[in-house]
């Protein structure tokens, strides 16, 4: 790739850093809530000006009909296709759509601690058992998106994520194939391939440093578009910084 285009790319770091910073440099942490919320709008903005046209996104609820019908908890960007089923509500600061409108969850945290990313997995996967039952093709991609500046080690990742899925094996969607990633602004990428039918977990860690909103971007829209998500578009960007990684693979879950 060529190096002008990957310093284009490494910007996009810059200017989400910048951008968050500002609100947090008038209000300290004092309004955390609000300092939050904010940072969940800039994504939003920043992932739609690249969003293809044919997808609306927002944030809401996935909402289940029928006899008894189910939501998700509330996904902080919620992307749907426009030209698919027809959207329950989207005229308004939140979104509510069916099943088949579906089409990626992203969750948005300021600290990669544990606690946070517990909360983005579980929400994942909560959504994933509600959605699974009406979806005729494959679980949408999900990903969660850390404001977190420092630089943490493939043992934190690796070890957490592995465990966690151990612990909450029960949480898998039984034909659940799926794609996750999470993403730090400091850098860190992790990307998460579920296979529950063959009782598989693949978790491929990698050190990106500013590229990481835009592989998380060029992934995201990979995977709307049909490509294979990961092993396409990413890998050449991957390949050409020929950026560390590490890969813990589980088996036999159950």
């Amino acid at each position: 790739m060529n190096p002008e285009h990957i310093r284009f790319l490494e910007s996009w770091n810059s200017e989400l850093l910048a951008r968050a910073q500002q609100v947090r440099s008038l209000i300290g942490d004092r309004h955390w809530l609000t300092d939050g919320r904010h940072k969940e709008t800039l994504l939003i903005d920043f992932i739609n000006r690249r969003l293809h046209q044919q997808y609306g996104i927002g944030t809401g609820f996935v909402v289940t009909s029928g006899s008894s019908p189910s939501s998700s908890r509330e996904i902080d960007i919620l992307i749907h296709r426009r030209d698919s089923g027809t959207p329950w509500q989207t005229d308004t600061a939140i979104t509510f759509i069916p099943p088949e409108c579906f089409s990626a969850q992203i969750h948005v945290k300021s600290v990669a601690r544990p606690a946070a990313v517990d909360d983005v997995l579980r929400s994942i996967h909560l959504t994933n058992t509600i959605v699974s039952p009406m979806l005729h093709g494959g679980i949408p991609w999900a990903g969660g998106y850390f404001f977190d500046e420092a630089d943490y080690e493939y043992e934190k990742w690796t070890g957490f994520i592995s465990k966690w899925y151990q612990r909450n094996r029960e949480k898998l969607v039984p034909r659940e194939t799926q794609n996750i990633v999470l993403c730090t602004l400091g850098g860190s990428m992790v990307f998460i391939r579920v296979e529950s039918r063959a009782r598989k977990i693949q978790i491929r860690v990698f050190k990106v440093g500013l590229l990481s909103t835009a592989i998380f971007i060029v992934d995201l829209n990979d995977a709307l578009s049909g490509g294979i998500p990961y092993f396409a578009t990413v890998a050449s960007i991957i390949s050409a910084k020929r950026f560390d990684h590490k890969r813990v693979e589980l088996t036999g879950i159950k």
